[in-house]
């Protein structure tokens, strides 16, 4: 179909506006994980949406409970985590008794980077997993990781920054 057939049936405006619109976005498609790592990283004003921040939760969720289906019965004690890079997307699942120390470390370790683009899961053991149950985050992954690093409602040993209680709800 040649220039002028494309031009008398109509359908040049329409084939040259869907070009515009695809070179647009194969621009804008590599600046995207950049600009969800700058809204996280930069305040309020550049905080990831509602919707962004329960979908990298869940992509560590995921990760998790696939790496408990991965381990053997007889590492039940193990306190388990996942993980996921906001920049890359790329997802682990960390455990602890492993040689860099916690379950938290384990992922940070796995993913590379900055670990402040790491959001994780609630942690859990392989045995609580089955029913929903969480363990508290240590005080040491407290020290190391901010608490917007991890979902609302998830468990704390001490007071860190609850007033006491030992759940930060965000």
């Amino acid at each position: 179909m040649g220039l002028k057939a494309v031009e008398s049936l109509g359908l040049f405006e329409p084939v040259t506006a869907l070009f515009k619109k695809t070179r647009q976005l194969a621009h804008e498609l590599p600046q995207e994980p950049k600009r969800i790592f700058k809204r996280l990283t930069h305040g309020p004003e550049h905080a990831l949406t509602e919707s962004e921040r329960s979908r990298f939760f869940g992509l560590a969720e995921r990760a998790r409970d696939d790496g408990i289906r991965s381990l053997p019965k007889k590492k039940e004690r193990l306190a388990v985590i996942g993980g996921v890079n906001v920049r890359t997307g790329r997802t682990a699942f960390g455990r602890s008794s492993n040689p860099v120390g916690c379950a938290e470390d384990d992922v940070v370790r796995q993913l590379g980077g900055d670990p402040n683009e790491i959001l994780f899961s609630k942690a859990t053991r392989r045995r609580l997993a089955r029913l929903n149950s969480q363990i508290a985050i240590c005080r040491h992954c407290q020290a190391k990781y901010r608490p917007s690093q991890f979902p609302p409602g998830t468990k704390f040993k001490g007071a860190f920054e609850s007033g006491g209680s030992g759940v930060f709800d965000m």
